[in-house]
């Protein structure tokens, strides 16, 4: 049961932290994690929260980026903390024109309910200067050192300013313009979307070459804390090229408000259903 829970929760904040990365300043968004399925009675139980920052003034070399972080965390829902005990850090950082990733990095905390700085998996990619590849480091407490390049990008991990260190480097190739599933629903935010919406977008993971398939449902409304919101539906089909895979298709409700604000997403898991809610839109 906890890998079949935890790995759509994975999925869906990676996702999640992509959509609260409007382009503005000090943006912070509160959502409510939710399952519904055998184990809940088919009724929709909360599993975790969520928080999800952006500081889109952020700068990289001399240019301006956006830079998301969500954080989840199960320790305030009894369910989810029993079977397993879920931390999840995810930080992007993007450039919005021309639309591509710069650097992404997620941080697992496997078993322990408090996030230790290396009792988790920790990964981190970063693009090349000029685009073609993309390097994805394994963190821990032990390797060799992060290049400085690279290490512009990363954020402090430990309180105690543990160094993190490289157990494993990999070299991929990387599509021009590719963007990772953070930066491509914060893309997704700021285009005209109508009906008979449909375009694709080159896509990595840090290993892998995507792409997503990205089209308008319908227009709908949608209750969010006890408030009627006017949006755009969304399906999200990503595939792995190389490898000729696929996830199951996400679905994403936007508002037709001037923030965007990303709603809701939802997903199929072998539990049933998991749900992120917008909680104080």
């Amino acid at each position: 049961m906890r890998n079949s829970i935890l790995h759509p929760l994975a999925v869906a904040a990676l996702f999640l932290s992509a959509v609260s990365a409007q382009i503005q300043a000090a943006e912070r968004l509160d959502y409510i994690v939710k399952l519904k399925g055998a184990v809940t009675l088919y009724s929709w139980m909360s599993l975790a929260d969520a928080t999800i920052t952006t500081d889109g003034q952020q700068l990289c070399s001399d240019m301006k980026c956006t830079r998301t972080e969500v954080r989840m965390s199960s320790q305030n829902h009894r369910l989810l903390e029993s079977l397993a005990p879920t931390r999840f850090l995810f930080r992007s950082v993007y450039l919005e024109n021309p639309p591509q990733s710069l650097s992404f990095e997620k941080r697992q905390n496997k078993s322990s309910k408090k996030y230790q700085p290396y009792g988790y998996k920790h990964s981190f990619s970063v693009r090349s200067a000029d685009g073609s590849t993309i390097d994805r480091y394994e963190l821990a407490s032990e390797g060799d050192a992060l290049p400085g390049t690279a290490r512009r990008f990363l954020e402090p991990s430990a309180l105690d300013n543990t160094e993190p260190m490289v157990r494993k480097q990999r070299n991929n190739p990387l599509a021009q313009g590719a963007l990772d599933r953070w930066a491509l629903i914060q893309h997704l935010r700021s285009v005209a979307l109508e009906d008979g919406y449909s375009e694709e977008f080159p896509g990595t993971d840090g290993s892998h070459q995507l792409r997503y398939r990205v089209s308008l449902e319908k227009s709908v409304s949608l209750m969010i804390d006890g408030k009627k919101q006017a949006c755009w539906k969304l399906v999200i089909n990503e595939q792995d090229i190389g490898r000729d895979k696929k996830q199951p298709p996400l679905y994403l409700w936007i508002s037709k408000s001037d923030k965007r604000l990303p709603l809701q997403l939802e997903m199929p898991s072998d539990q049933g259903r998991i749900r992120f809610e917008l909680s104080d839109p």
